[in-house]
């Protein structure tokens, strides 16, 4: 089976505007900046080019919604972080080696 980690590492890093290296695959994408609409495009491509089947994925459960700027975002951000259930990036190589969710 080949080694998807480098592939998914790469995917994740240009998405996300990090470098490679500076990635594991214990990082969250919570933690990478990843929430509301930018989930939903980083997935969609995320599953058209690795061929993941999403079907099984449910955003809701992992991100929140996007908003406009709330003057109580930060207690928003940190009362989201205990209410989703953090996608790693070793979630993301567990699934494209399935090619499901």
């Amino acid at each position: 089976m080949e080694d998807l980690r480098p592939q998914i590492l790469d995917f994740v890093a240009n998405r996300m505007g990090s470098a490679p290296e500076r990635l594991a695959p214990e990082v969250s994408l919570f933690d990478l900046g990843l929430d509301g609409d930018d989930a939903l495009d980083f997935f969609e491509v995320f599953a058209e080019r690795l061929s993941v089947d999403l079907a099984a994925l449910d955003l809701g459960r992992h991100f929140g919604p996007e908003g406009a700027f709330n003057p109580f975002s930060l207690f928003a951000d940190a009362f989201r972080r205990r209410r989703c259930e953090p996608v790693y990036v070793r979630d993301l190589i567990a699934a494209a080696e399935r090619h499901r969710w």
